[in-house]
């Protein structure tokens, strides 16, 4: 998170109470320079000249230091030409936003202006930018009284009261240069990064992460960056339009103190999908971005308007405070939400954070105790934060789309074998859809075929029993009459089994029959429903384990074919007294075992029934395997074992 330090550093190097004079060896100082520090900061020239001027060695320095922004400082001092040609010579007295040079010759007052805050003619060359030019007359000698000040948009260093010819302000401008030069490689190493940053962000962007999250990190990089740059141009020497035009910096000063918290918010609630994962920090999140657009719109407009942006200076400063506050207050809020990506978002912005306070403390302990003589300063501390902190939120952009990655691999597996499950299914319910049709086939077709060739018979019969009605054919009749009685009770017995068995292909494709337990239910009815009219004893013996186990609806529904073949058989042929079913689980397979204690029979399988046959074909239609044992007078065992799915 972006903490941005506002107050002004104040470094002074070794003062000298005389004006050093380089490259005019015509021109002295007639006068050694005195002080006088404005408390009220609105004193004009008249009132200054009375005031008792101080010229204690250090003392204007040890004033800057301590005091800054918060007072004026006057100078005064007077040079001589010597020379019969006029002496032109550039004033230098380190960085102050406007630099005021009172010139008195012979009670006339002449004023020129300068520093950081006056714009120039963009012709003006680099070396001149924080110079006032003078012009000293032949054989003439000029009192000088010069006004220094800043506001907190500007720099305020005391260096030491130069008086250069252009020759010699050239050559101290190389000098200074050079011995700046760690720190300035230091700043391009900076400024370096962040751009490397930037043009990574924008490249991901470029070639396919289309995320938001990416969009409004590279607007907070951007308008962090600028800001920096700002405020360290001159250290790295890159004039830009802004030393021309100062006015500009004022303009944009909310837009690059607030809009990064803009986008510091839009970035870090996309990043952590906010919306789902808390909604109530979520609204804050909003409420605090519309007020920072609403806020900068009209702090801008009103400087546009007003020219005069002190007081705005002073409500923006509250106003950032606030937000800043706030936003480590929301994003405390996100502790409780155990994710990475809220650790990594909460991580960078506490380094931002600390990186801001340190500079803070230095700031206060250099204005206003002057304890602390170090020459790390408020804006390198927020540099360091900010460039953890960008290292921090870079490698989470790339860890949170390694996981989205890593994710959409998964989800692809899944949808595959999702594809693959559906196609299995799409072919075992055609598999379903056939053997319903070839069972419906087999056993309804042919049923109502029996039926119909039975109710035509019987109709003939019925036709011949009153034809015959009378005479010696009485006896005949009643026979014919029993057969057509006979032939109606196998219509209805086989109309029974049709509807026995259509009910059956129903039970087996509801998809609410998908357990063992379901089959128990509906076998065990069957079972004492058949076997309660002969009196014989049927007894289950099921698995525990069993009743809930899920499986094919295709084994579901052989287990319960297979099952009830059996049962009718031994309850219809075998004159058993009691019949044994019981369902194990073994391994991969369901064990159905169907004993009765009735007659018996020899023979092998293929030589049996057509009943028999069907459980065989049933049980290896699913992959399993069946297996029958009969002796005469002992009785009959049939063994099946079905896998779980077919």
């Amino acid at each position: 998170m972006f903490c941005l330090v506002t107050c002004k550093e104040s470094r002074a190097t070794a003062p000298s109470p005389q004006v050093d004079i380089r490259g005019l060896p015509h021109v002295v100082c007639t006068s050694s320079m005195s002080y006088y520090v404005d408390f009220s900061r609105d004193l004009s020239l008249k009132d200054v000249k009375d005031k008792t001027f101080a010229d204690r060695p250090g003392g204007l320095s040890a004033a800057v230091n301590k005091y800054g922004v918060r007072a004026h400082y006057w100078l005064k001092y007077s040079l001589e030409n010597l020379d019969s040609v006029a002496a032109t010579a550039y004033l230098r007295v380190g960085y102050f936003g406007v630099i005021r040079v009172y010139e008195i010759q012979n009670g006339e007052v002449a004023l020129r202006c300068g520093g950081l805050a006056i714009e120039k003619n963009t012709t003006v060359p680099a070396p001149e930018l924080n110079t006032v030019t003078l012009v000293i007359p032949t054989h003439a000698t000029i009192q000088y009284f010069v006004c220094l000040f800043s506001t907190p948009d500007y720099d305020t260093q005391f260096e030491r009261v130069s008086i250069s010819s252009k020759k010699s302000l050239l050559g101290a401008f190389y000098r200074r240069n050079y011995e700046n030069r760690t720190f300035r490689f230091l700043q391009m190493l900076f400024f370096g990064f962040m751009l490397s940053q930037m043009v990574y962000v924008a490249f991901s962007r470029l070639i396919g992460i289309k995320r938001k999250e990416y969009l409004f990190y590279l607007f907070y990089l951007i308008l962090v960056t600028t800001y920096f740059l700002i405020r360290y141009n001159r250290y790295v020497d890159i004039f830009w339009p802004l030393e021309y035009y100062p006015s500009i910096r004022v303009y944009l000063k909310s837009i690059l103190l607030a809009l990064p918290y803009l986008f510091y918010l839009k970035f870090a609630r996309y990043f952590l999908d906010l919306g789902e994962l808390d909604k109530k920090i979520f609204r804050r999140f909003i409420y605090l971005e519309r007020f920072i657009v609403v806020y900068v719109l009209v702090d801008t407009t009103l400087r546009f308007v007003l020219h005069a942006p002190g007081d705005l200076d002073d409500i923006l400063m509250i106003v950032i405070s606030g937000i800043f506050i706030y936003c480590l207050i929301l994003i405390f809020q996100l502790i409780g939400h155990k994710k990475v990506l809220v650790t990594l978002i909460l991580t960078g912005s506490l380094v931002a954070a600390l990186g801001g306070g340190i500079g803070i403390l230095i700031t206060f302990f250099q204005f206003d105790i002057g304890v602390l003589h170090t020459n790390l300063n408020a804006l390198t501390s927020g540099q360091v934060g900010i460039f953890l902190e960008t290292i921090i939120f870079t490698t989470s952009l790339s860890y949170k789309t390694r996981m989205m990655e890593i994710e959409k691999v998964e989800d692809q597996k899944k949808l595959i074998a999702q594809m693959r499950e559906n196609a299995e299914l799409k072919e075992k319910m055609e598999q379903t859809r056939i053997k319903i049709a070839q069972d419906l086939h087999d056993d309804i077709g042919s049923g109502l075929t029996r039926i119909a060739i039975m109710a035509e018979v019987a109709a003939r019969q019925t036709e011949t029993n009153l034809r015959y009605a009378s005479g010696t054919a009485a006896g005949r009749g009643m026979e014919e009459g029993y057969s057509a009685r006979k032939l109606v009770e196998r219509i209805g017995a086989n109309a029974r089994d049709l509807v026995g068995s259509m009910s059956d292909v129903v039970w087996s494709v509801d998809p609410k029959n998908l357990t063992v337990g379901d089959l128990l239910k509906r076998l065990r009815s069957f079972a004492f429903e058949i076997s309660e009219a002969k009196g014989i004893a049927i007894e289950f013996n099921i698995d525990d384990r069993i009743e809930s186990l899920k499986v094919d609806p295709q084994v579901l529904r052989a287990l319960l074919l297979i099952s009830k073949e059996g049962l009718n058989n031994a309850i219809k042929h075998s004159g058993c007294k009691k019949v044994n079913i019981t369902i194990q689980l073994n391994d991969k397979y369901i064990k159905l075992m169907i004993e009765d204690d009735g007659c018996g029979f020899d023979g092998a399988v293929s030589t049996l029934g057509h009943g028999l046959e069907n459980m065989k074909m049933r049980t290896e239609t699913v992959g399993g395997v069946f297996s029958l044992k009969s002796s005469s007078g002992i009785g009959t065992t049939i063994d099946a074992e079905l896998p779980f799915s077919a």
